[in-house]
C-alpha cells in the first residue's frame, strides 16, 4: 500500500507543556545563575561593604567550599535514597531563604563577618546536597542521547554561570540588599 499523501498524514501536535529535560534546564539555569551571583556578591559583602583583611577574605571563601567537602558523599547517598526533583526544589528555597537573611540582616545594619560566615556554611551544605541531585536527575530526565543532554546542560549552566557573574556585580550599583534580594528571586 502507497504512503498517503503529504497533506493526509497525521502530523504529531506539540505537547502543551515543556518535557521534564526542559524544566530541568531551567532549574540548572536558575542554580547556575544564583550560584554565580552568589560568590559576586559575598566577595562584594566581604571586601566592598565590611572592608575585610584578605585574611578573613580567604577564611570567608574556605567557608563557601569547606561544606563541600565534607557533605558530598553524603549528598549523593542521599541523591541516591530520595526523589530528586522534589530535593532540588526544597533546596532551592533553602537557598533562596538563606539570601534572604542575609538582605534582611544587610537590610537592618546587621551585617557582620559572622553573618557572612553562617550565610558561606549553609550556602555550602546547600550546594553539597544540590550538586549530586543536579548530576543524578540528568540522566532521568533525558531522552535519547544522554551525551547531547548533559553537554545541553553544561552549556546552559556555563551561559547561566556568565550571566550571574554580571548581574552579581551590580550589587555596588543597585545596592547590597537588593542584589542579595534579586538572588532570592532567582532561586524561586
Amino acid at each position: 500500500m502507497a504512503d498517503p499523501p503529504f497533506a493526509a498524514r497525521a502530523v504529531a501536535a506539540p505537547s502543551p507543556s515543556p518535557s521534564p529535560y526542559a524544566w530541568f534546564l531551567g532549574a540548572a539555569a536558575s542554580w547556575a545563575l544564583a550560584s554565580s551571583m552568589s560568590q559576586v556578591i559575598f566577595t562584594w559583602l566581604v571586601v566592598g561593604e565590611l572592608r575585610a583583611s584578605a585574611h578573613r577574605v580567604g577564611v570567608a571563601q574556605m567557608c563557601l567550599v569547606l561544606p563541600m567537602l565534607g557533605l558530598l558523599l553524603f549528598g549523593g547517598a542521599l541523591a541516591d535514597r530520595i526523589e530528586l526533583r522534589r530535593l532540588l526544589g526544597w533546596l532551592h528555597v533553602a537557598a533562596a531563604a538563606n539570601a534572604a537573611a542575609l538582605a534582611a540582616a544587610l537590610a537592618g545594619g546587621g551585617l557582620s563577618f559572622g553573618a557572612l560566615v553562617a550565610f558561606a556554611l549553609a550556602w555550602g551544605t546547600i550546594q553539597a546536597l544540590a550538586q549530586p541531585a543536579r548530576d543524578a536527575l540528568v540522566s532521568r530526565v533525558a531522552t535519547g542521547d544522554l551525551l547531547r543532554a548533559i553537554a545541553g546542560a553544561t552549556l546552559v549552566q556555563f551561559s547561566a554561570a556568565a550571566a550571574g557573574s554580571r548581574l552579581g556585580g551590580l550589587a555596588e550599583a543597585v545596592g547590597s540588599a537588593a542584589a542579595l534580594a534579586g538572588l532570592a528571586g532567582v532561586l524561586l
